[in-house]
């Protein structure tokens, strides 16, 4: 078997033209699918909290600079908020606020 030359430690870049262009490949792989999966998990708790804290979403577009596309976005997220509030999603969020005010509040 054939010595590997001598790197210097910490030396990516030599480290992966010597190993060859399969590790680069394989690192960026490894990458693009670690990207993937953290965009994913971000979209899913996006449209988590979508659909449970809609009052959040109203609060943050009311404190939206003052302009006629804020003006719509205030407008759809009153629209989201009441359209949660009828089909009782927001319930989870008192529900977790309550629990987590009255453990806050538990003398020890």
């Amino acid at each position: 078997m054939a010595k590997q030359p001598e790197m210097p430690p910490g030396d990516r870049a030599t480290a992966a033209t010597v190993a060859g262009p399969s590790v680069v490949t394989e690192e960026a792989s490894v990458t693009m699918s670690n990207i993937r999966r953290g965009l994913g998990a971000m979209l899913i708790a996006m449209m988590l909290l979508g659909l449970f804290n809609s009052e959040g979403l109203t609060i943050y577009a009311r404190d939206l600079p003052g302009n006629a596309f804020s003006d719509a976005v205030v407008a759809m997220a009153d629209d989201w908020h009441d359209l949660m509030l009828d089909l009782g999603l927001t319930r989870a969020t008192e529900v977790v606020r309550e629990t987590f005010l009255s453990f806050k509040e538990t003398e020890w």
